[in-house]
C-alpha cells in the first residue's frame, strides 16, 4: 500500500508541472496586449511620415517633370513645342492641389489664359501650409529652355530670391511625427525635399 500512494504521489506530481495556470496565460495575454498596443501606436506614426514624405516628393516629380519638358527637343504634352516654357502655379488659397502649366505668354508666372497641362490634387489628408519667401501667397516656378534654371513668379510679379520653398503638412497634426517636409527650388533649378 505504501508503494500504491507513492506511485500516484508521482503521478500527480507530473500531471500538476504540465501547462500554465490562470494567472500565468493572464500575464502573458497583457505582456502580449501591451506590446502590439505600442508597435501599433508607432505604426500609424510611421505611416503618416511615409504618406506627407510621398505628398512632397510627389510635388518635386512634378516641378522636375516640367523642367525636362521645358529642355526637351519634343514634349510629351501635345500642347508644347520646342519654345514652350513650363511650370508649376502654387496657391495657398487652394492648399490641397497645384497647376502644372503652359506659360502661353512666356512672363515667367501663371496667369488664367495659360495652357492647363493638369491638376494635381494632394492626398486628402495633406496641404499646402505656407510659401517662403513669406510675403506671397502665389508662386509660378517655370523653366525654359535651353537651361535648367528656375525663375519665380508670385503675386502676380517677379520674386527675387535664390530659393522658394514649399510647405507640406498633414491637416491632422497627429498624423505625422515630423509635421511638415518642404519642396526647396533654387533659381539654378535644383529641387530638394527637405524636413521643415
Amino acid at each position: 500500500m505504501f508503494y500504491h500512494f507513492s506511485v500516484l504521489y508521482k503521478f500527480k506530481k507530473q500531471h500538476n508541472s504540465k501547462g500554465f495556470t490562470l494567472i500565468e496565460l493572464l500575464v502573458s495575454f497583457a505582456i502580449v496586449t501591451m506590446v502590439s498596443a505600442i508597435v501599433l501606436s508607432r505604426q500609424s506614426a510611421f505611416n503618416g511620415t511615409v504618406l506627407l514624405r510621398n505628398q512632397a516628393y510627389k510635388l518635386a516629380l512634378d516641378l522636375r517633370d516640367m523642367q525636362i519638358q521645358a529642355v526637351s527637343p519634343t514634349s510629351d504634352y501635345s500642347l508644347g513645342d520646342f519654345s514652350s516654357t513650363f511650370g508649376v502655379y502654387i496657391n495657398k488659397a487652394t492648399p490641397d492641389r497645384y497647376l502644372l502649366f503652359i506659360d502661353s505668354n512666356k512672363n515667367g508666372r501663371y496667369n488664367s489664359g495659360d495652357t492647363i497641362v493638369k491638376t494635381v490634387k494632394f492626398d486628402k489628408r495633406f496641404k499646402i501650409t505656407g510659401i517662403s519667401p513669406g510675403n506671397i501667397d502665389s508662386v509660378s516656378i517655370t523653366f525654359t529652355r535651353p537651361n535648367f534654371d528656375a525663375k519665380f513668379g508670385g503675386n502676380g510679379a517677379v520674386v527675387n530670391a535664390q530659393t522658394v520653398k514649399i510647405f507640406i503638412s498633414p491637416k491632422n497634426v497627429n498624423l505625422s511625427g515630423n509635421n511638415s517636409r518642404a519642396v526647396e527650388v533654387s533659381k539654378t533649378g535644383q529641387i530638394t525635399v527637405t524636413t521643415s
